[in-house]
């Protein structure tokens, strides 16, 4: 499913701009950040390098991650449908929850519950799940308070501003 495309979809332009779209969103560059985090740079750091390796990092950490999950996915509904179809699979990666979250939220736990030490690693990947998502919303405020500070409020009360404003929407 993962590796197996269906090449008459790659002639779809929109399939081109969903794609470069999720690129752009998830490395920060659809939200602005990497002016923000541009602007932070020391003058020895290529602003291109970065700008081709954090995506092509990003996306080898997605399909690697997409690997995973697919394979565990795949063994667990063997292993509780014996005899599942292709089609069955398919009828449960599309009802599995908007944006696929029920993968995350369905399919991860059932995985760790049926590890040895699941419940450690569980706890584990949701906190680190959490942490990556602390992380993007830090650069994410900083979007907002950079341009705060570059009209002369100090950084306090633009974080501050930001975050109540964010709280408030």
């Amino acid at each position: 499913f993962l590796f197996s495309p269906d090449w008459d979809m790659m002639k779809n332009p929109r399939l081109w701009i969903d794609a470069l779209s999720q690129n752009a969103v998830d490395t920060g560059a659809g939200w602005g950040e990497f002016l923000v985090i541009a602007s932070n740079m020391a003058a020895n750091q290529g602003s291109v390098q970065t700008g081709v390796v954090v995506p092509s990092a990003n996306n080898f950490v997605s399909l690697v991650s997409g690997g995973m999950i697919f394979s565990a996915v795949f063994a667990l509904y063997s292993k509780i449908s014996p005899g599942a179809s292709r089609e069955g699979i398919v009828k449960l990666l599309q009802e599995n929850g908007v944006a696929n979250t029920g993968l995350t939220f369905i399919w991860m736990p059932i995985l760790f519950s049926n590890m040895t030490g699941g419940r450690v690693i569980a706890s584990l990947f949701f906190l680190m799940l959490t942490l990556a998502g602390f992380s993007s919303y830090i650069v994410m405020v900083n979007t907002s308070v950079q341009p705060l500070e570059d009209i002369g409020l100090r950084r306090e009360l633009a974080v501050v501003a930001t975050l109540l404003t964010m709280f408030i929407m």
